[in-house]
């Protein structure tokens, strides 16, 4: 059964079940488990603002959440990285997961992942403060080969190869 996506998009790395809207129960829509969206590290929902201590409060709590995983299967948590997808934000959300340390980012589109990597290079030109981390792109969407040279352009890894003419295409 496919799942209605459209407003929140997951990608699989860690799920958290951070915030639901008032009265909600069980999972979001869209949410399949196992990932997290840039809206849903936000705890977006219609009509929600985004503040930046709502939002360090859902990276803090997805930080215990790894932490406390970490420990239970005997791994180090700094191996652990949250990428936010942000297909369905805005820069201004970027920014602000910025702010709280978030500095890995996932795309689904070679053309989105472009524009939002030259947008977000051209805001961190202007910032004052600097990165603990350099930002990092995460192609994670499907890639077809003729975009290969675009992606690789701006990814730092590509999350869906998914045939070996592609990962050739690739290593080209």
């Amino acid at each position: 059964r496919k799942s209605n996506a459209t407003a929140y998009q997951v990608v699989a790395f860690y799920y958290a079940r951070a915030d639901r809207p008032p009265g909600r129960r069980g999972k979001l829509p869209g949410i399949s488990g196992g990932g997290l969206s840039a809206s849903r590290l936000c705890g977006i929902f219609p009509a929600m603002a985004i503040t930046l201590p709502r939002l360090q409060k859902n990276v803090d709590r997805i930080r215990e959440n790894i932490a406390r995983q970490c420990e239970q299967t005997k791994r180090d948590p700094g191996d652990v990285k949250i990428i936010a997808v942000t297909k369905t934000v805005g820069l201004e959300t970027i920014k602000r997961l910025l702010d709280v340390g978030i500095t890995d980012f996932g795309e689904s589109k070679v053309q989105q992942l472009t524009e939002r990597a030259a947008e977000l290079d051209a805001y961190l030109q202007r910032r004052q403060a600097p990165l603990v981390e350099p930002v990092r792109w995460h192609m994670v969407g499907h890639l077809q080969r003729n975009k290969v040279r675009g992606a690789l352009a701006v990814a730092h890894c590509v999350h869906s190869v998914d045939s070996l003419r592609l990962a050739e295409e690739i290593d080209a």
